[in-house]
């Protein structure tokens, strides 16, 4: 069992359990900003369209930002994410990538990560984000960082309003729906859906429903065909929220 797995994913998913019976809708605005906070800018666009393709540019401190939200989105830190993620480009929907449906849907889901050494992730891909110094400490220290966080917010939220209702409403579950976001795109983003794109060589499909889900992640031909381009949607019928809050903050 991996040890992302251990330290990440599933205490997030028993705590995520224990306060979702409690849920209300007076704290839904909470759940939503986070949802906002991690899933899209942390990890749509910080991880993916920023850290990982380079889609656009940005200024420094929102580099600092985007950082510290990806690695709040409970996927990795930006360089073990780069790494796999390049490598998925590479060699997509091959015998070599790793969380391709080819292998079996729960593998596609989850399973790859559960069972995955680390040491296997070829790093030559993240060459770029390493020779950064901030995203070489968030590496070593992505643990750290995601508790430390939720921690500090708990705090806060302790001295500002006398409970915990902010941080567990809006950073726990959203932290918890983000590791959902790219599996649920590794499956109806490879065999579910249409393509526009028929000369990318793989099986990469477009979900325009799940694509608003997913910060647009899942208009996944389209990204493949284009992976370097910070909006994902070809035409007015997709809807790419994901490349709108990175239209927000290029330069």
């Amino acid at each position: 069992m991996s040890e992302h797995f251990k330290k990440i994913m599933l205490p997030l998913h028993v705590l995520g359990c224990l306060v979702i019976p409690f849920f209300t809708t007076e704290y839904v605005v909470h759940f939503l900003l986070g949802w906002v906070a991690m899933s899209g800018f942390g990890i749509a666009v910080g991880m993916h369209r920023y850290f990982c393709h380079n889609s656009f540019k940005t200024y420094k401190p929102v580099h600092y930002i985007l950082g510290w939200l990806a690695c709040l989105g409970s996927q990795g830190s930006p360089i073990f994410w780069n790494a796999g993620h390049v490598h998925h480009h590479t060699e997509s929907d091959n015998d070599k990538d790793v969380h391709s449906p080819k292998h079996g849907y729960w593998n596609a889901y989850w399973g790859w990560i559960i069972t995955l050494d680390p040491r296997k992730v070829p790093m030559r891909y993240s060459r770029r984000l390493i020779a950064d110094p901030y995203q070489k400490w968030l590496h070593l220290n992505y643990y750290k960082v995601v508790w430390c966080s939720v921690l500090l917010f708990s705090i806060l939220n302790i001295l500002v309003s006398g409970d915990l209702y902010a941080t567990l409403y809006g950073m726990i579950l959203p932290m918890m729906w983000s590791t959902h976001q790219e599996p649920i795109t590794n499956i109806f983003g490879h065999g579910f859906g249409y393509r526009n794109f028929d000369n990318v060589k793989d099986n990469s499909t477009n979900n325009r429903l799940l694509g608003l889900l997913t910060f647009g992640q899942c208009l996944h031909n389209n990204h493949h065909a284009r992976p370097n381009a910070y909006y994902y949607g070809t035409n007015y019928t997709e809807v790419d929220p994901g490349g709108a809050l990175a239209w927000l903050i290029k330069k």
